[in-house]
């Protein structure tokens, strides 16, 4: 008897995954009681909540409905104004249907049609923006943060469940690239009717059966926003210890055949130039030269709150894009920009080490910067053809000041220069014939670095000046055959690649000649081989399966001719395998498992043999060793998401263990910090995981989200010639409440607590604790008047004596009017001087205290047409 019910059993599975794997078509046909034609109904199949197809009525009362999916059981639903909502149950074997709907009974005086929120198919979502946003919500970027399963960062950045986007379109076209970020904080958000996500998106026709796990945004316009320019501006004035003021204007346009933006922005407000200049999607390293990265930034630290708190900037931003669709296929994009940017602030650390030593020093850093750039791109994307080019041009020009105090005692002025270069060509050409996808793709990069020093002295004498000047050159080539038969793909990468990295560092002191001189040239030359395997389920679920092999023969040459003279000359290998499953548990859950190891060595920072002075109280050593390491990685990525119940969750973890033949090493003299490096066996654990669930309840405009995770790190660092292993375990949860319960009150809380336990050397430190509380409230007032407070209040636990509270509360009365907005803001408003916060840094231990910026009341306005 068992035997039978196996096989019984088996067969229901088989049967089960059949239907799955079906192609499900219906026709029909919708008409009233007396048998009219019901034109404009909404005909919805859908399975457990989730829309399968959709699709209106024409004329006639006719539709067809076309599903990739097909269920043993599934619901058909049809709305329209003048009728009552009906619903039938259907069966995979039945592809006609005729529905009669019954007249509304009722003569309804006031109609108000709501949509839907969100409308599924097949791999997009459709977020309708009005449905989300409420009164005080004046750019994109504040409607985008209000949809479920969308996180916005502070610098811009859209992730969809966790992951960030690859491609950010309006109205289908790519104007901004990585720069998103000036088009969601400058479109008014009445002119957005809707907002695509797109799972799973490949950007290249060519490629369209290659599967990825990319995420794409699109914004669609109101219709009155389309092919005609849009103008907006905003203005600010107030006071803050001095004048406050800031302005922008933009200017954009949204057509068929071309697209543009331009911006102007400027003010001691709001720093915008640096935020303007970022590129939110990174594709490939950015060209680099050992030279910039020696010495590094003056002052690197950012506290955990907003800029405006405690940032003082004078700051300029000109930028302008225009993409020109030259036909259905083809279109060129250019982007230019210039920001200067000037920034000063002030605060102070303590470093307390493993041994006991604490170094102190008070700064004020001013920074100035200036940043150029030219981004010119060609595109070709058809259906089995491709060809781009890709231009960028940048520059870097920047002055740091920093009048700093030493706790031990005396009074020191530092001060940075650097000047660079950096330019960038990629092209990329693909053909398909027949079954075989031919791509070949070209990258040639130059970074120089003419002028680079570090002062320190004082402010009318500089005392030593470190130097690091040079510039690096690269050129790469692919060539890359795939073969697509059914449900799998083959393909074969063989790549060429040829660097070379210069770099000169020395010392020079008044009257003395030059110290501690490096003067390193590399070269690099690479052949690479990979192959790849893919297996995507031609039907059903989605499930896809990769393999790859990567081998890679590598020569490196170097010499370092200065002080302390290093040559090397060695063939080195590499081998990087790696496997991936991406599949889908049912229609509303995907899973993604990853599993690689890989080989390789480190940079030629390391044969910087002679010391380099990197700041007041840092210095770093090269330890003339090459180093060598090895990576296994394990990841795994749950995601969860029933749009239109608006249920959304991540689960997400991973391991990585790394192993190398170097020991990173410090060395603590009175108020001098030396990095380095020792040659020795050294391995690294590192776990994480992390869970975010988001919940809307639409009905009553009500969001839940919960965020928490925990990360372990286990290192080892050798501090004055003592091996410390140590093990640094951080935990997080962050749960949020936002509620509208009536039309214009809107209410907000978050509470964060986040948990940093730290041993080494056999003893645990005392864990750095920090909760908080981040309170929001909207009130309506008389005439259209919006009374808005945030409040903020944070405890961290201190190294020695009490715990710590600090509270920042900012509000602001507002007005809006369709387009034009007026807002009268007060920031810190308790008047807070100082905040402080606490982190670790391997096994020791830092404080800082920021300088806040006083009592501000400022008025703006916002106007776009």
């Amino acid at each position: 008897m068992r035997p039978r019910c196996c096989l019984l059993s088996l067969l229901l599975l088989l049967c089960s995954l059949s239907l799955l794997a079906q192609e499900y078509k219906l026709a029909g046909r919708v008409t009233g009681a007396e048998g009219e034609a019901v034109v404009g109904a909404r005909v919805t199949l859908s399975h457990e909540g989730q829309i399968l197809a959709f699709a209106f009525t024409r004329k006639g009362g006719n539709f067809t409905l076309t599903s990739d999916r097909c269920y043993p059981r599934m619901t058909l639903s049809i709305s329209h104004l003048s009728y009552e909502t009906d619903s039938i149950s259907l069966t995979p074997d039945r592809h006609e249907v005729t529905l009669r709907l019954s007249p509304r009974v009722s003569q309804l005086q006031e109609v108000t049609v709501e949509a839907y929120p969100i409308i599924e198919r097949s791999d997009t979502l459709t977020y309708l923006l009005r449905s989300f946003t409420e009164a005080g919500d004046y750019t994109l970027e504040d409607a985008i943060k209000r949809l479920p399963g969308v996180e916005v960062d502070p610098k811009g950045q859209i992730s969809y469940l966790g992951k960030a986007i690859s491609h950010f379109y309006i109205e289908g076209m790519d104007l901004l690239g990585g720069q998103y970020h000036k088009a969601t904080r400058n479109l008014d958000a009445t002119k957005v009717a809707s907002v695509d996500v797109m799972r799973h998106h490949q950007d290249r026709k060519i490629d369209k059966d290659v599967p990825t796990n990319d995420v794409a945004l699109n914004v669609r316009l109101e219709k009155d926003a389309k092919s005609r320019p849009i103008w907006s501006g905003s203005g600010a004035i107030g006071y803050g210890g001095r004048v406050r003021y800031d302005a922008s204007l933009s200017s954009m346009l949204f057509a068929h055949s071309m697209q543009y933006m331009a911006l102007l922005s400027g003010g001691n407000q709001t720093e915008r130039a640096r935020d303007d200049a970022l590129d939110l999607i990174v594709r490939g390293d950015p060209p680099s030269a050992l030279a910039e990265r020696v010495i590094g930034e003056a002052a690197a630290s950012t506290p955990p709150i907003d800029r405006e708190l405690y940032l003082s900037p004078l700051d300029l931003s000109v930028s302008g894009s225009v993409l020109r669709v030259l036909t259905d296929d083809r279109q060129l994009r250019v982007q230019a920009r210039y920001g200067r940017s000037s920034t000063g602030y002030g605060y102070a650390i303590e470093r307390h080490f493993a041994d006991g030593t604490v170094i102190s020093e008070e700064s004020n850093p001013t920074a100035l910067v200036h940043l150029p750039g030219v981004e010119i791109e060609y595109r070709d994307n058809q259906e089995g053809y491709f060809l781009s080019n890709c231009f960028v041009l940048g520059g870097k020009i920047s002055d740091d000041q920093l009048p700093t105090m030493l706790g031990g005692g005396g009074s020191h002025f530092v001060q940075k220069q650097s000047r660079g270069l950096s330019l960038l060509d990629e092209i990329a050409y693909s053909r398909r014939l027949g079954a075989r996808n031919h791509r070949v793709e070209g990258r040639v990069s130059l970074v120089t670095i003419p002028d680079q020093w570090l002062g320190i002295g004082s402010a009318d004498e500089v005392s030593l000046r470190q130097y690091a000047q040079g510039g690096s050159i690269g050129a790469n080539a692919t060539y890359t055959l795939s073969e697509t038969r059914g449900a799998h793909r083959l393909s074969g990468t063989l790549g060429l690649t040829s660097s070379g990295d210069y770099v000169e560092t020395y010392q020079e002191r008044e009257g003395a000649e030059r110290t501690a001189l490096n003067d390193l040239d590399v070269s690099t030359t690479s052949l690479g081989l990979s192959t790849g395997y893919t297996y995507t389920r031609p039907r059903g679920l989605r499930c896809v399966l990769n393999a790859t092999l990567a081998l890679s023969g590598n020569y490196l040459s170097l010499r370092n001719s200065g002080d302390r003279p290093i040559k090397l000359s060695r063939p080195l290998f590499t081998i990087n395998p790696s496997l991936s499953a991406d599949f889908a548990l049912s229609p509303f859950s995907e899973v993604s498992l990853g599993a690689n190891y890989s080989s390789g060595y480190g940079g030629a920072a390391s044969f910087l043999s002679a010391p380099i002075r990197t700041g007041l109280t840092q210095t770093t050593t090269g330890s003339g060793t090459l180093s060598e390491s090895s990576m296994i990685s394990v990841t795994g990525d749950y995601r969860f998401s029933q749009p239109m119940r608006m249920w959304f969750v991540r689960l997400s973890g991973g391991y990585t263990r790394i192993r190398s033949n170097t020991l990173a090493t410090q060395t603590i003299e009175e108020d001098m910090i030396g990095t380095g490096a020792l040659e020795t066996d050294n391995t690294s654990h590192l776990y994480n995981g992390d869970l975010t669930v988001t919940k809307r309840f639409h009905a009553y405009k009500t969001a839940l989200r919960l965020y928490t995770g925990v990360s372990r790190a286990d290192y080892r660092v050798m501090q004055n010639e003592v091996l410390l292993p140590y093990s640094s375990t951080t935990m997080y949860v962050t749960p949020e409440l936002s509620t509208t319960p009536i039309r214009g009150l809107e209410l907000s809380y978050a509470y964060n607590l986040s948990r940093t336990m730290m041993s080494f050397g056999g003893s645990s430190a005392q864990p750095v604790i920090s909760y908080g509380h981040r309170a929001a409230v909207s009130v309506p007032l008389l005439w259209g008047v919006v009374w808005r407070t945030n409040c903020r209040v944070t405890t961290y636990t201190a190294f020695e004596g009490p715990d710590r509270t600090f509270p920042q509360l900012s509000t602001a009365l507002s007005y809006r009017q369709k387009s034009f907005s007026v807002d009268l803001r007060v920031l810190n408003l308790l008047n807070h001087q100082s905040y402080r916060y606490l982190t670790f840094d391997t096994v020791n231990r830092y404080a800082y205290r920021y300088d806040l910026r006083p009592r501000t009341i400022l008025l703006s306005l916002q106007l776009s047409l």
